[in-house]
């Protein structure tokens, strides 16, 4: 029986679907401001992108050094990780518990 069949659970889990879901609407649009792929997405695929970038984005510690933490920016480094992965059953990069974000750019070597 699933758990929105017991009213009882289903209350209890309103709070946070309804958290959850504002913050995929405010992910969408950042997403729809800044990320060209995501714009050519359809509907669907769009919804379970922005999903998966809510979900990396919550699984991870972004770590902001030589700047201020930007809540875009994290947005934005998760999204371009989903993207690697979309389409495929596996997109959280589970060997992955920190992110850092530099503020130079990055350089090799």
């Amino acid at each position: 029986m699933p758990l929105t069949a017991i009213p009882f659970i289903d209350s209890l889990l309103a709070p946070f679907r309804r958290k959850r879901d504002a913050a995929i609407q405010f992910y969408s649009q950042i997403l729809n401001n800044h990320f060209p792929w995501y714009k050519r997405l359809d509907t669907i695929s769009a919804q379970k992108f922005a999903a998966r970038v809510y979900h990396f984005r919550r699984s991870k510690n972004f770590h902001f050094l030589e700047m201020e933490s930007n809540e875009e920016i994290e947005v934005l480094v998760s999204a371009a990780a989903v993207q690697l992965t979309f389409g495929l059953p596996e997109y959280n990069y589970g060997f992955f518990e920190d992110i850092y974000i530099i503020k130079g750019a990055y350089t090799y070597g």
